[in-house]
């Protein structure tokens, strides 16, 4: 088994543990449902059954909780079966529970690996090509558990040679609305990681080349590339002022874009989460920044 076969199971394993405790759940709250009500209690359980089944994937879960909780409020009126009915709130109840327990053990893999990452070495240090391989195999645990359930690994082998190989590629499943959330729509993510600080402009042509390879691509388009470092590259740096020229239109208009996220960026990214807000702001905040800078020195706006 690979890393990626590695990292891809351990979020398998967590949302099927997940899954499972919410269908046991949905089972009895369902079967109670059903006795709450003389009549139409058909249309009711397929009512509850959708927003609980629509907790299964962690995304905007807490959203979704609310959608519940509605619901539930909204059918206690309909009901003269009061006591039956508290069981059956009691069991949408421990839903809620059961989410935010499984949501705490995110938070806590979360903050494990970006601890990880602060104690691995970086720089002109011993053992550096094998302390690269453990900085790009926790970035790709934090970016794997930051955005459960939006996020899927995939191969890119087959339109990759030694020279253009990259360290993780994503397909961005239905519920990330790329375009709201990051203010850019895109299809796929591909990421790039340097163990050392300033990546130069060299590392950034290496990204810029590769997302020309996979132009033309039937697996692998529209992407967003992060290029992820130790500390981002000053604003008066060769490859900042190289990439406002190489994405130098409005960025409605881009087909792709190259991001430049570091250490602290990424516990920024922990932080939204852990409040349970969103990572992807970073993300966002990023786009706005490469468009702010581009119009700053006369690009468009």
């Amino acid at each position: 088994m690979n890393d990626n076969d590695e990292q891809k199971s351990q979020i398998e394993e967590f949302l099927d543990e997940y899954s499972e405790k919410i269908e046991e759940i949905k089972q009895e709250a369902l079967s109670i449902l059903s006795i709450c009500y003389e009549r139409d209690h058909e249309d009711y359980c397929v009512e509850v059954e959708k927003h609980i089944d629509a907790l299964k994937s962690f995304s905007s879960f807490k959203e979704k909780n609310d959608n519940l909780r509605k619901t539930r409020g909204q059918l206690r009126k309909t009901t003269e079966e009061k006591e039956k009915f508290d069981l059956f709130a009691d069991k949408i109840s421990d839903i809620f529970s059961c989410t935010e327990d499984f949501n705490k053990k995110i938070k806590i893999r979360l903050r494990e690996v970006l601890d990880t990452i602060s104690k691995c070495p970086f720089g002109e240090q011993e053992d550096r090509a094998k302390n690269a391989k453990k900085f790009e195999y926790s970035v790709m645990n934090l970016v794997d558990w930051l955005f459960v359930s939006e996020l899927e690994r995939i191969n890119l082998h087959e339109i990759e040679d030694r020279s253009l190989r990259k360290d993780g590629a994503y397909k961005i499943l239905p519920e990330f609305d790329t375009r709201n959330r990051c203010g850019f729509p895109f299809e796929n993510l591909f990421i790039e990681c340097k163990n050392y600080k300033k990546p130069d402009h060299k590392d950034l042509m290496q990204v810029f080349t590769y997302t020309l390879l996979c132009q033309e691509s039937k697996i692998f388009q529209i992407p967003l590339s992060i290029l992820i470092s130790r500390g981002n590259p000053t604003l008066d740096s060769t490859t900042w002022k190289l990439r406002g020229v190489v994405f130098n239109r409005k960025i409605q208009d881009e087909t792709r874009l190259i991001l430049l996220l570091d250490q602290s960026d990424l516990e920024n990214m922990v932080s939204y989460r852990e409040s349970d807000g969103d990572p992807a702001l970073v993300i966002k905040e990023k786009i706005e920044e490469l468009s702010n800078w581009n119009i700053k020195h006369g690009g468009y706006q």
